[in-house]
Formats: C-alpha cells, sequence, structure tokens
C-alpha cells in the first residue's frame, strides 16, 4: 500500500499509478474539459475542409446572377 504523507508523495503516486492520475484528472476536470481536446480535433477538422478560394468564387458567380437579374428587371 501506499503511504502518503507529503505532496511530492501524492505526485509520486500519481505518476507511479496510471489508474490514480485517470481519477484523478477526471474529479478535477470534469467531462467537459476532458473532451474539449477531441472536441477541438473535430473543429480542426472541420475549418480545415472549409475552402474559402471556392467559397469566394461561388459569391462571386451568385453577385453576377443577381446583377444580371436586377438589370434585366430594369
Amino acid at each position: 500500500m501506499t503511504t502518503i504523507n507529503s505532496q511530492e508523495d501524492f505526485l509520486r503516486a500519481l505518476s507511479e499509478n496510471p489508474d490514480w492520475r485517470a481519477a484523478g484528472r477526471a474529479q478535477i476536470l470534469g467531462d467537459e474539459l476532458l473532451q474539449l481536446p477531441a472536441r477541438f480535433d473535430a473543429f480542426v477538422e472541420q475549418v480545415s475542409g472549409f475552402q474559402v478560394s471556392g467559397f469566394i468564387e461561388e459569391q462571386k458567380q451568385f453577385n453576377a446572377r443577381i446583377t444580371a437579374s436586377i438589370e434585366e428587371q430594369k
């Protein structure tokens, strides 16, 4: 059994026992913060997939169609 008499003993026990470290992390951080790395990775993937240049070209084409439609109605 591990005896903990000081902060150093406690930190050493966490280093030596991954299950204790995981349990402590879960208690301190909570589910929301523990999910943050995965949520951030998903966000990065989503943003990386967004192609600004394609969007700009589509917007230019849309603007041209609207302008042509307005000119036809005059």
